[in-house]
């Protein structure tokens, strides 16, 4: 027989070299003045939204870093490229976490990891028709029957994927602060 993959959902992951350390202690500054937004985040700080296209100067070689891979992105894709996007930051205490979600409206969006000391929650995607998989008993997990698939949280590592793709990140069980900044890109 045949096979014919209908679907495919992509992820996209690349190692960027940056001055994380520059990065972190904005981020640390921006939470003392940022009161910040609850969205999917549980007892983390998540900072109000800045402008991918107009970002602030610690943050601009990152976001130079994620245009440039997104037009690699979006040429493996053959899709067009979005020409705006919203960023922000997440600082992730000792048990906070991230519920299951999506970003609606948005056509991409991605992470990149600051700080991630050692056991500090890895981002989990899950299949969409996982809830309907309940029912099929697996032999041997693969990309074609799997409810759920991880990709750890490495700090100079940059993900980017469908802002469809449900995920969530699991809680962080290091003392230490995990640090990342998440976009959406329409």
């Amino acid at each position: 027989m045949n096979q014919i993959d209908a679907f495919i959902m992509p992820l996209f992951g690349k190692e960027l070299t940056l001055n994380n350390k520059n990065i972190e202690s904005y981020c640390l500054s921006q939470r003392k003045i940022d009161p910040g937004k609850i969205a999917s985040n549980v007892n983390g700080w998540q900072s109000s939204n800045f402008d991918l296209n107009n970002p602030p100067e610690p943050l601009s070689e990152l976001c130079k870093h994620i245009f440039d891979s997104l037009l690699e992105v979006c040429n493996v894709l053959n899709i067009n490229t979005p020409s705006f996007g919203e960023g922000w930051m997440n600082i992730n205490e000792y048990a906070s976490f991230n519920w299951a979600h999506t970003h609606p409206g948005c056509s991409l969006s991605g992470v990149y990891y600051v700080r991630t000391p050692i056991q500090c929650g890895d981002i989990m995607f899950e299949h969409p028709s996982s809830r309907e998989m309940g029912f099929v008993q697996i032999n041997n997990f693969n990309p074609y029957n799997a409810t759920s698939f991880s990709m750890p949280s490495k700090e100079g590592t940059l993900y980017i994927f469908p802002s469809w793709m449900i995920h969530k990140v699991q809680p962080n069980l290091n003392k230490k602060s995990r640090i990342s900044i998440s976009f959406n890109l329409l």
